[in-house]
């Protein structure tokens, strides 16, 4: 029982430290794509937040 619970915590440390070095890898493509092409640079976000998809909606609804 006891090295299940060690090897559960490992996994979730290898998953945490590739989930930070994803983070960074898409804000690199981010800061490329910023400024050149908006659908390339909404392939490097990862999770559309709440002020975005008002944004959005706001923009939809002016047109």
């Amino acid at each position: 029982m006891h090295d299940r619970d060690i090897a559960v915590e490992r996994r979730v440390d290898h998953g945490n430290k590739i989930y930070d070095e994803l983070i960074v890898l898409c804000d690199i493509g981010k800061d490329i794509w910023v400024e050149r092409d908006r659908t390339k640079y909404d392939q490097y976000c990862l999770y559309e937040s709440n002020a975005d998809q008002k944004r959005a909606r706001k923009a939809r609804l002016t047109v």
